[in-house]
């Protein structure tokens, strides 16, 4: 198992000095991750996180994919792109990051990526399958795959959240056209990261009894014994 600083860590920041022009419908590059945020543990099931030119991870839905990809757009400056806001196909990458960080900068971002200074956080890919429709969705993993190899960054350049299926899918697609690719897991939460959970969602709606008195079911096993 890794934990979310580690695969933060593992990835590249974005520096200050490159520019971005305006974020197209759909993609953003988070300030901060949700207060509620709770760091998840991650299980590796193939892959070699060190030498990776795109992570994958999946898990079922509702687990908080979308949560933990803003979060970990936030920590790295990324740009974090929805793909369930717009469709994707042939080009969809390069054009993207030409129209967040204008043509003149581009020379500069694919310099970023080589050096491996530059990532891209993709969510929703099951989403993104379903708008784009299989071939469309297909294309775009495969000139996606291209271009990254042709930039040959030193550290991972794409990060992509999804449900379990679909991620398999997007591995298959992105091996096949020749990238490295590393898939991880979203664990469920810990019985303590479920009450750290629960305790935010309380705080983030008002409440403050729960902060107050901990654990009364269990001080009444204890008297009961």
């Amino acid at each position: 198992m890794t934990s979310f600083r580690d695969l933060a860590d593992a990835l590249p920041r974005l520096s200050p000095d490159v520019p971005t022009v305006a974020f197209p419908p759909g993609i953003s590059q988070p300030e901060e991750r949700n207060p509620a945020f709770v760091e998840p543990t991650l299980t590796l099931r193939h892959g070699d996180p060190d030498s990776a030119q795109a992570i994958l991870l999946a898990a079922p839905a509702a687990v908080g994919k979308s949560t933990f990809a803003e979060a970990l757009a936030a920590d790295r400056r990324a740009l974090l792109w929805d793909l369930g806001q717009f469709p994707v196909g042939s080009g969809s990458f390069v054009g993207k990051l030409t129209e967040a960080h204008g043509i003149t900068a581009l020379v500069g971002v694919t310099h970023a990526i080589s050096k491996g200074e530059y990532c891209v956080v993709l969510d929703a890919l099951d989403e993104g399958y379903s708008l784009s429709r299989s071939d469309n969705f297909e294309a775009f993993m495969a000139d996606l795959a291209k271009q990254t190899m042709q930039l040959s960054p030193s550290r991972p350049a794409i990060v992509a959240c999804g449900r379990t299926d679909i991620v398999d899918i997007t591995s298959l697609l992105l091996a096949d056209a020749g990238l490295d690719v590393c898939v991880l897991t979203l664990d469920f939460f810990s019985l303590q990261g479920a009450r750290e959970f629960v305790d935010l969602q309380l705080d983030k709606a008002g409440h403050i009894a729960h902060r107050q008195f901990r654990g009364p079911r269990s001080e009444e096993r204890r008297v009961g014994k």
